[in-house]
């Protein structure tokens, strides 16, 4: 047997070791009890100090498709500013795959994405990561930020979020998420005023923290 043919017959070995390992560990975290901990959940009032909380409804079909097992959508007013809150909590590792990500929601609402990028900023002595988007349809253009929660980690990195739950799981047997969004409409062009007025709001009333120990980029 050539050199060639003994690496690729190593790196097949190897690769059916890894889809072999995996497949055993998915079989048996599906056979693990879903835990019921939805009383744990974090509350998320719906009056918040000078703002007003509106209740909204979702599209059946968009909930039967993300299908959260607790979520809250709200409207918060103050004077002009308005800003919309979505919250959605996942029991489970298997359910917290169908926690959409707006880079796929936003287009296929008809918004379009015309910027990307993280940005942190501080809530008690630690560095709250989220990502920015900034999204428009027709004239209309909107601030958006979002973040992961899985456990005590919160995270602006999906795939962190995914490790983090696989983690939990498998040493702790639970794997509670929640993904977190918060936008607002972008008024006369002034992006530096509508980010100062969701930063401003999340950091007064932390309202996405429920206490988590970690945050991590």
């Amino acid at each position: 047997m050539s050199t060639n043919e003994l690496k690729v017959d190593t790196n097949y070995w190897i690769a059916l070791s890894i889809l072999l390992c995996f497949s055993v560990l998915i079989f048996y975290l599906q056979l693990q009890p879903h835990e019921k901990s939805g009383s744990n959940m974090p509350a998320f009032p719906r009056d918040l100090k000078d703002w007003r909380g509106v209740e909204l409804t979702i599209d059946p079909g968009a909930i039967d498709l993300i299908n959260p097992d607790i979520y809250i959508f709200r409207d918060y007013i103050r004077g002009s500013d308005r800003i919309n809150v979505y919250i959605g909590y996942y029991e489970s590792i298997e359910k917290s795959d169908l926690a959409h990500s707006p880079l796929v929601c936003y287009p296929g609402q008809g918004w379009k994405i015309s910027a990307k990028k993280r940005i942190s900023f501080a809530i008690d002595a630690n560095s709250a990561n989220f990502i920015r988007l900034i999204v428009s349809k027709g004239s209309v253009q909107h601030l958006v930020l979002y973040c992961y929660k899985a456990k005590e980690l919160v995270t602006a990195s999906e795939i962190k979020a995914k490790f983090y739950l696989l983690k939990e799981k498998i040493f702790h047997g639970r794997s509670q998420s929640a993904f977190i969004r918060f936008s607002t409409e972008i008024k006369n062009g002034d992006l530096e005023k509508a980010q100062n007025l969701l930063v401003n709001f999340i950091k007064y009333n932390k309202v996405f923290l429920f206490e988590p120990k970690k945050y991590e980029d």
